[in-house]
C-alpha cells in the first residue's frame, strides 16, 4: 500500500504542478496587460489630473476676480473724471478771485504786487491775505512801487538814430544849393562837416 499511497501522491501532484504553471502564466499576462493598461491610465490620470487642475484654476482666478470687484474702490469712469476735474478747477479758479479781490481791498492792486503775493503764499502754504501781511513779502512789495514810480518818473528816450544822417544830408544839399544853415549849432556844425568830406571826395 505504500506504493499505491506514494503513486497516487506522486498523480495528484503532477496535476499541481500543471495548474500553477498555468496560474503563473495567467498571472503573467494579467500583469503584462495591467502594465500595458496602467501606462493607459498612467496618461489618463495625468490628463484627469492636469484638466482638474486647470479647472481649479480657472475657479481660483474666477474667485479672485469677483472678490477684487467686491473690495477694490471703483475707478469713476473717464467721464466722471473730467467733470470731477472741470468742478475742481472752477472752485480753485473762485477761490482765486476771491483772494485778488480780498487782496486788492487791503490796497495791493498792481499785477506785479498780485503775484509776489499769490506765489509767496503758495510756497509758504498759507493763506494770500497771511502772505500779504508777512514782513519780507511787505518789503519786496515796498520795493517794487518803488521801481514802478522811478521809472514812471523817468521820460522816455526820443527817437533820434539813423534818420538824422539822412536828413544833414539833405541839408548839405540845400546849403550846396545857397540855402543858408540851420539855426541849431551842432546840426549846422554837421552839415559843414558833410560839405566838407563831399569836397574832398570831388577832390
Amino acid at each position: 500500500m505504500v506504493d499505491e499511497e506514494q503513486v497516487q501522491e506522486t498523480t495528484e501532484e503532477a496535476p499541481e504542478v500543471e495548474e500553477e504553471t498555468t496560474e503563473e502564466a495567467t498571472e503573467e499576462a494579467e500583469a503584462t496587460e495591467e502594465a500595458d493598461d496602467s501606462k493607459e491610465s498612467d496618461a489618463d490620470k495625468h490628463r484627469k489630473a492636469f484638466e482638474d487642475q486647470r479647472k481649479r484654476a480657472e475657479k481660483a482666478e474666477a474667485e479672485a476676480k469677483r472678490l477684487r470687484e467686491k473690495y477694490e474702490p471703483k475707478k469713476p469712469k473717464a467721464q466722471d473724471d473730467e467733470r470731477t476735474s472741470a468742478a475742481e478747477e472752477r472752485a480753485a479758479k473762485a477761490e482765486e478771485r476771491a483772494a485778488r479781490a480780498e487782496l486788492r481791498s487791503m490796497g495791493i492792486t498792481h499785477p506785479d504786487d498780485i503775484k509776489v503775493v499769490m506765489d509767496a503764499a503758495k510756497e509758504l502754504n498759507i493763506d494770500p491775505i497771511d502772505a500779504a501781511e508777512k514782513k519780507y513779502v511787505k518789503a519786496e512789495l515796498e520795493a517794487q512801487q518803488e521801481i514802478r514810480k522811478s521809472k514812471d518818473a523817468t521820460p522816455a528816450p526820443r527817437r533820434s538814430g539813423s534818420s538824422g544822417t539822412k536828413d544833414i544830408g539833405a541839408l548839405a544839399d540845400k546849403v550846396a544849393k545857397g540855402e543858408a544853415l540851420p539855426t541849431d549849432p551842432a546840426l549846422a556844425e554837421k552839415v559843414q562837416q558833410e560839405l566838407a568830406r563831399r569836397a574832398q571826395a570831388a577832390s
